[in-house]
Order: C-alpha cells, then structure tokens, then sequence
C-alpha cells in the first residue's frame, strides 16, 4: 500500500488502541471500586479493591505497575517513559520509509505504538501503568497467576508476534519476490 493510505491506517488503529485501552482501564477501574491516591511517598497508591472472576483462569483485578512486565525496571521511571514515548515515533517511521507497506506490517506496528501511547499515557498522568487482567490457572490448590496486564499490553504483544511471524514465515503473501537475472547470453562461436 501507498505511504498515504499506510499512515491513515496506522495512526487509525493506533488511536483506537489508545482510546479502547484508556477506556477499558477507567472502566475497569471504575467497575472494581480501585481508586488511585496519592501516598506519603510521593509516589500514585492504589487503594485495594476486590477481584471479580469472569471464569475459571480470568478475572478482573485492579493494580498499578512501575515497572515493565511484573515490575521490571520498576526504578527507571524515565527510561520506560522515553522508550513509550519513542516507539510510536519509530514504528511510524518504518512504516513511513518502507516503499511499499503491506497491510500486516502497518497493523502490527500500528498495534505496537497504539500499545505504547497507551502506558505512556498512564506513566505521565499516574506516574505507572493500570493494568486490571487477571490469567491464572489453579492447581493442586494453588493458584499461580501471570502478571496483570492491560489493553496496551496486549496490542504490543500482538504486534510484536505478528512482526515476527511476518519475518520468518515461509515466502508468500505479502513478502517480495525477487526474480534471478537471466543467463547472460553466449556468444555463438563461428
């Protein structure tokens, strides 16, 4: 597709992810009677609220991350800012400079800076991130549960998935084929 319409398409999925993604969190947030205050540390707390269970292996769970996934980096505030903030800019840049974008590769990018705007959002309005999905799986008694997670999340690792299925499925679809050059030609001998 045409830069034109590759750059409608990838700011239009980009804004629905971000405004699904603020829109489920206040929902979700609200739904669950979560409130975020302000703690004597400086830094966002949230006030506790109970879970709701969907089905068995997912429910409805408010809690706020620092960090990246199950907290990591959770002291370099800054960082995952910038990183939030800058891959939008370069998920549209590789859409923008690619001769020919295929639709895939527009829609995983797209996903992966709609998910990104998305935490960023929550990173410099609340200082971290409102994640609410709750997976988990008991066994034997035991509940053993992925981190919480959000809309933004799932976008990013959507597109992240799709970016590498792209790379390194088989040839087909939407990959260029490129021709071999012909033979050069022999001259005849006389």
């Amino acid at each position: 597709m045409d830069r034109r319409k590759a750059t409608i398409i990838f700011w239009a999925i980009a804004a629905g992810v971000v405004l699904f993604d603020l829109w489920s969190k206040a929902g979700a947030f609200s739904y669950l009677g979560a409130r975020l205050i302000d703690g004597f540390d400086g830094n966002i707390q949230l006030l506790p609220a109970p879970a709701v269970k969907i089905f068995p292996g997912l429910a409805l769970e408010a809690s706020i991350n620092f960090g990246a996934f199950n907290g990591w980096f959770a002291q370099m505030g800054w960082v995952l800012i910038g990183v939030s903030g800058l891959a939008p800019i370069v998920t549209y840049l590789v859409v923008y400079r690619a001769k020919e974008s295929s639709p895939l590769l527009v829609t995983s990018l797209s996903l992966i800076a709609g998910g990104a705007m998305g935490n960023l959002w929550d990173r410099l309005l609340f200082g971290a991130v409102r994640d609410f999905i709750k997976v988990y799986v008991t066994i034997d008694g035991r509940e053993h549960v992925w981190p919480n997670f959000n809309i933004a999340d799932s976008a990013i690792v959507v597109g992240v998935i799709l970016v590498i299925w792209k790379e390194f499925r088989p040839s087909g679809g939407d990959r260029e084929e490129i021709e071999e050059p012909p033979p050069p030609a022999k001259e005849e001998e006389q």
